[in-house]
């Protein structure tokens, strides 16, 4: 009987971290819809991009996380990281650097990460100003943002890309990430 009970409780344990993982919180709130959305795949044409989303992210590549529970990826805005693949679909060590050193940054951080999406691009992935939560080093610290996108600018494991079409709201971005 100990051994049903303490088995029951292990996998009841087990369990517990996976569904921490899986709460992802995106606002209501949506932006208009894009104007010249005619170029966007149908799957997300006429999808409203919210306004913030947070949840635990993992590096997809060097410039695109996955966030749990999110069924579509986030283009980091503001930097272009090496391909994590050539034409040969062989993996590049420039690309592996970045996408190493982007999960280093969310590990930091616990994978919490904070995402403001502008909009839709062409692979149905939004593009957003990111930032990692990190953790204090005392319990019940603030979280501080990092912006991950100026990170990665500042340590040359990316570019500034499309620096001339701004982030909505936070035109100062495009200024920053030339400046790195």
């Amino acid at each position: 009987m100990k051994t049903a009970s303490l088995a029951a409780v292990l996998v009841a344990l087990a369990a517990l971290p996976a569904a921490a993982e899986t709460e992802i919180r995106i606002s209501s709130e949506a932006l208009p819809l894009q104007a010249n959305n005619a170029s966007l795949p149908a799957a997300c044409r006429d999808k409203p991009v919210p306004v913030q989303i947070e949840g635990h992210a993992y590096a997809s590549d060097g410039d695109t996380i996955t966030m749990v529970g999110l069924p579509s990826r986030v283009r980091i805005w503001g930097i272009q990281a090496a391909e994590l693949r050539d034409k040969y679909k062989a993996e590049t060590v420039p690309g592996m650097r970045a996408r190493a050193r982007l999960e280093d940054l969310l590990d930091q951080a616990g994978h919490v990460t904070v995402c403001q999406p502008s909009k839709w691009e062409s692979y149905c992935r939004y593009v957003a100003f990111c930032e990692a939560l990190q953790m204090g080093d005392k319990i019940g610290a603030v979280r501080t943002p990092q912006d991950i996108g100026w990170r990665l600018l500042v340590e040359g494991l990316a570019y500034g890309f499309y620096l001339d079409d701004p982030f909505p709201g936070r035109p100062e971005l495009s200024n920053w990430y030339a400046s790195a």
